[in-house]
């Protein structure tokens, strides 16, 4: 079961990854009104479960209300690859300097929960592992002992990642970790995790796809489908 970003963010919060203030929205009013309250520049985004949803049209960055009735109402309604766009997550902007990737899935290959950690965030991470594998680090983990902190921390490490964010970055692989495993999930990641001005990390997306068959240990996350 895929969740939706803004259920994603949900859950991401709730385990404590820094995510940007945001609101759904499904009318245009309502989409201008959750705006004003978060404060300007905010991203509008379509919530539908499709990649590249930003070179589609499907996310506009706005900085007053004027220009978020005009993207909310270009937004809700459109077609976006096939899937019929009815709600928006108005979300704070983030003033960023640096967009990374991490992420969990599960490495058939090697019958093991793989991290993974690269600086070449923002981007369809599917064409930088096909046009530049080594851009993308990778850390099995023994699901009988979790992700260790030093895992974490290599990970990141590896990648290239500032050492000013780097502590913070292994930080959030590890709660992702910890979610892919305790949510049972087939895939977790952060595209883009964000470094802002400030030197912080921030989630500007989220993926979390669950496995169907343990949903009936999840009846919150049933909930959501």
């Amino acid at each position: 079961m895929k969740l939706h970003e803004y259920q994603a963010k949900g859950v991401f919060a709730d385990a404590g990854i820094p995510v940007p203030d945001s609101q759904l929205a499904s009318t245009v009013d309502d989409a201008v009104e959750a705006a004003g309250e978060i404060g300007y520049p905010v991203a509008i985004k379509a919530q539908v479960q499709v990649g590249g949803r930003g070179k589609a049209g499907g996310i506009k960055l706005v900085d007053d209300a004027e220009e978020a009735r005009e993207a909310a109402d270009e937004i809700l309604g459109m077609d976006l690859k096939g899937l019929h766009v009815d709600r928006v997550l108005v979300e704070a902007a983030v003033d960023f300097t640096d967009e990374l990737y991490v992420g969990v899935t599960m490495d058939r290959t090697e019958g093991k929960p793989v991290a993974m950690v690269s600086t070449r965030g923002g981007v369809n991470i599917e064409e930088v592992a096909e046009e530049d594998p080594d851009a993308i680090v990778r850390e099995h983990v023994d699901p009988a002992f979790g992700m260790h902190p030093y895992q974490a921390r290599k990970a990141v490490f590896d990648a290239g990642v500032d050492r000013d964010v780097a502590l913070d970055t292994a930080s959030i692989l590890s709660q992702l970790y910890d979610l892919w495993a305790e949510k049972d999930a087939t895939d977790i990641e952060v595209n883009p995790l964000m470094v802002t001005s400030d030197g912080e990390v921030i989630a500007a997306d989220a993926v979390m796809n669950i496995d169907e068959d343990a949903l009936f240990r999840h009846p919150d996350l049933a909930d959501m489908e």
